[in-house]
């Protein structure tokens, strides 16, 4: 395996022989040996590294009856001033907001645990959404597939822009909050 020169040198210490059973390179680490590898390693690769798991269901009560359960996605914990995200999976705070009649009847702010995870973070934060009873989002526009977890789960989405603070976002929404 090892061949004369410096680089060759490099190449055996850093684990790249280029050698496998397939050739050279083994076609990008398809090979049965050697190569560069491309493998996921241990734990599988692009998960949520070292923040552990995405956790499938937050500690929220679920709404109260008769009540419609919506999801703002905002950038700060500022209660009903919390400005609407840009964004959709990675917005800072997910405020959850349970609306009966024209009431609010429960605010929650909290942590977006999807937000610092790998990748496919939208599916994740329409998982998200389902687990906790949203029925409406409102944010940034979700890439194609967070829509598309979106369509299929029923959840309606609606955009407002950034910045907007909660309580106009809602309203923007078609709720009218006394």
């Amino acid at each position: 395996m090892y061949r004369s020169g410096i680089g060759n040198l490099f190449m055996y210490m850093s684990g790249y022989s280029g050698w496998g059973r397939r050739g050279w390179r083994g076609g990008r680490g398809g090979g049965y040996g050697g190569g560069r590898g491309y493998g996921r390693g241990y734990r599988g690769g692009r998960g949520a590294g070292p923040w552990g798991s995405t956790p499938s269901q937050l500690n929220v009560p679920p709404p109260p009856p008769g009540a419609i359960r919506v999801a703002v996605l905002v950038d700060a914990d500022m209660g009903m001033d919390s400005p609407v995200s840009p964004v959709f999976a990675r917005a800072p705070y997910i405020a959850i907001v349970d609306i009966a009649g024209n009431n609010v009847a429960d605010l929650t702010i909290m942590p977006n645990p999807v937000a610092y995870g790998g990748g496919g973070a939208g599916p994740a934060m329409v998982s998200l959404l389902t687990s906790i009873g949203a029925s409406i989002v409102i944010g940034g526009q979700p890439g194609p597939n967070a829509m598309g977890a979106l369509t299929a789960t029923g959840i309606r989405h609606i955009p407002a822009p950034p910045g907007t603070p909660l309580r106009n976002a809602l309203r923007i929404a078609g709720f009218t909050i006394a």
